[in-house]
């Protein structure tokens, strides 16, 4: 798997106060965006930025997005098809 070097840049879509595991509310910029899993297109998803490089999760999804058409199992985990769609960048103002 290559890690994409490029930046990319997205509109400011407003900043959000998220809690994370350290207990302290932080203040953290977002963007909207598409996200695809299990094949599926998600339009106008809304993204936190965080630094994770040294976190094994580069990303963490959030219990209100995952909560409507997943089930989620915690004692399992890559359960899904590791089919994937074309490899896909694209970049747009409409978001």
């Amino acid at each position: 798997m290559s890690i994409l070097s490029e930046e990319i840049e997205r509109p400011l879509h407003r900043w959000r106060r998220v809690r994370p595991t350290s207990g302290e509310q932080v203040l953290r910029p977002t963007f909207l965006s598409t996200i695809e899993i299990a094949g599926h297109d998600h339009p106008r998803v809304e993204i936190a930025l965080a630094d994770r490089s040294k976190m094994k999760h580069r990303i963490i999804l959030g219990r209100n997005f995952l909560r409507v058409g997943y089930i989620i199992n915690p004692n399992r985990q890559c359960i899904h098809t590791m089919i994937r769609t074309k490899n896909r960048i694209i970049i747009s103002n409409d978001e």
